[in-house]
């Protein structure tokens, strides 16, 4: 069952000729399936549209031979709509045939794939959306580039996935989505045991000063670009055109600053840093803990003892 794409798939086990694959449009939001007894039914539901589907081999073909509204929706008609055009690797409103993505296949679930990805911008760790106050951390980008969400979408419907482009009716759902998620959960939370340990946490990221970018009143962000030494020779200031899309076939410059990202979810979305080169958050403290103190080192950590950053 492909989600994505909304799409069962039959795949012949006996031969791997050409040809022999069957396929059948399904509802959306499947993401898998129970069979019968004697394997010739497929059963799916389907979470954005609330249907039971049965589907059975015709045949040569695949089709579906009946179904069955289970639920009603919950979530507001324009948030439901978000969701479709987030899942969707077939919508050509998000993304070209020719390149078939969707928002999920990066962002899973709305998180993140723990992948750094190579761009023409240099290599960069994909962020997590859930949970993160999008609307508390402009702008967008690991450069900053973009201040609205909407400028963001174009850049990635548009140039990155091929999609035609959202309106900006669409593209407050798909945003209005994004924002309905919930945050990853947090195994760390809610444990009487390690409150006294949280409490000496907080105290010590107002000690190290982490607070001066990481302002807890704006998602932990502080909405600026700075030169914190992460970067390097490979990251260049991705070009935009007059349309706002990258430009394509141009020398970008070298980048001198990176935009602060949240910390919300921070525990849940290694690696870190803009190319994932940090693979611990203890080692992001460390490696904080012999500054040069000439205004762009990222933070320091110096005057904290092992028990402070643990």
């Amino acid at each position: 069952v492909n989600r994505n794409s909304s799409t069962l798939t039959a795949l012949p086990t006996q031969t791997r000729r050409e040809g022999q694959t069957l396929s059948v449009h399904i509802c959306q939001g499947a993401d898998g399936m129970a069979l019968s007894a004697d394997g010739k039914t497929a059963f799916v539901y389907c979470q954005f549209d609330h249907k039971l589907q049965r589907i059975q081999a015709l045949g040569d073909t695949l089709a579906v031979v009946g179904q069955t509204e289970l639920a009603s929706e919950v979530l507001p008609p324009e948030t439901a709509l978000g969701r479709k055009m987030f899942f969707s690797a077939v919508d050509p409103r998000m993304t070209s045939p020719t390149v078939g993505l969707a928002c999920e296949s990066c962002h899973l679930e709305g998180r993140e794939d723990g992948h750094v990805w190579q761009f023409p911008d240099g290599p960069r760790q994909t962020p997590g959306l859930a949970g993160r106050q999008l609307d508390a951390t402009a702008p967008y980008h690991w450069a900053g580039l973009f201040p609205t969400v909407h400028d963001f979408f174009k850049e990635t419907v548009v140039g990155r996935m091929g999609g035609m482009g959202l309106t900006h009716t669409e593209g407050e759902n798909l945003k209005g989505f994004i924002n309905s998620m919930k945050a990853p959960e947090n195994p760390l939370q809610s444990r009487p045991d390690l409150a006294d340990s949280l409490v000496r946490g907080k105290q010590a990221f107002v000690k190290a000063n982490c607070a001066t970018c990481h302002v807890p009143e704006q998602a932990f962000a502080d909405g600026l670009n700075h030169d914190v030494r992460t970067l390097t020779s490979l990251d260049r200031l991705e070009l935009l055109g007059s349309d706002g899309i990258e430009a394509k076939g141009v020398e970008f410059p070298k980048l001198d600053v990176v935009n602060t990202p949240s910390l919300l979810g921070l525990g849940r979305t290694a690696p870190y840093l803009h190319d994932g080169k940090v693979v611990t958050l203890r080692g992001r403290i460390n490696d904080a803990r012999s500054p040069q103190k000439d205004g762009k080192d990222h933070g320091d950590t110096s005057m904290l003892s092992d028990q402070e950053i643990s």
